[in-house]
């Protein structure tokens, strides 16, 4: 339905299904008029957040192919025992999905090292931002700010605990193992209370983007359809944007809390790998989106 015209009473199911069409048609446009280009491709991966997500799409779907292999590998081992027989090509099959399954969890780990590594300076530009926000609380939505400040400090906590936490665990700073995990524990529940913030905040954004509808619907009474179009696609894109965040906490949030825990709240990694897939995925359409 048109932002333009005249919202019209629906029964509720059939107003669920229309959100659900909306959002799956804003996923699954094309994230913007920037083509797939190697120059792109190479701007893209110029900043340290395009990097980190280009990693990232290598990471995750490399965790769920592990998880897959080992479960192949295991299920023709019990075949094979089962029938009590050599089976032809099922132990050549088998020793080479273990095989692949190692190579593949090896690549995942030393990508997830690469990206902790480049996250050892990360609070630099945490620490850079703090004048500028406090500054801007006489601009800022009162609840936007405040966000903005615990996010901030959550970061300033996450990052030395992470970090000191990692270097521990390459010998390179001295803790415990029981401290190093404590610390290690801590700087995910700082990055897990950072996302829980940003749902308030796209909670709040969405009310703000309810009440810009409304404001548009009511205009679009009394003015011509041109003068609103430019409300209409301005909102349209934040839209668009708020979705894709939504998506990206939809996957962190789980991953936030699965490490949160010191035992974790799962044992099989291909959830960690679905997760952060999903996480990636949107980051990386929303990131090439704002290329244009």
């Amino acid at each position: 339905m048109s932002l333009t015209t005249p919202m019209k009473p629906l029964h509720p199911n059939v107003s669920l299904r229309k959100a659900r069409s909306t959002i799956l048609h804003l996923l699954l446009a094309r994230p913007s008029s920037v083509p797939f280009t190697l120059s792109n491709i190479s701007t893209f991966m110029s900043s340290a957040s395009g990097l980190d997500k280009s990693l990232m799409i290598i990471q995750y779907p490399a965790k769920i192919a592990v998880a897959l292999l080992v479960a192949l590998a295991a299920k023709l081992a019990k075949e094979n025992v089962g029938k009590g027989v050599f089976m032809g090509g099922f132990p050549a099959l088998r020793s080479r999905a273990a095989l692949y399954a190692v190579r593949l969890k090896a690549l995942s780990s030393s990508i997830g090292d690469a990206r902790t590594m480049m996250r050892l300076l990360g609070i630099i530009p945490v620490l850079a931002s703090v004048p500028s926000l406090l500054s801007s609380a006489s601009s800022l939505d009162p609840t936007f700010h405040l966000i903005n400040i615990l996010q901030t400090a959550s970061l300033i906590l996450y990052y030395p605990l992470e970090n000191l936490s990692y270097l521990s665990s390459k010998g390179v700073f001295p803790l415990s193992p029981a401290r190093e995990l404590n610390w290690s524990t801590w700087s995910c529940r700082f990055w897990a209370a950072y996302v829980a913030l940003d749902v308030w905040r796209l909670a709040r954004q969405r009310k703000q983007m309810q009440a810009k509808e409304r404001a548009i619907r009511a205009r679009s009474q009394s003015v011509e359809k041109e003068d609103v179009e430019a409300d209409v696609r301005a909102l349209r894109a934040e839209k668009i944007g708020w979705i894709e965040e939504a998506v990206v906490n939809v996957g962190y949030a789980p991953l936030t809390i699965h490490w949160s825990l010191p035992n974790g709240a799962w044992s099989n990694e291909a959830w960690t790998g679905v997760f952060g897939t999903i996480a990636c995925l949107a980051g990386i359409r929303a990131k090439w989106r704002n290329m244009s």
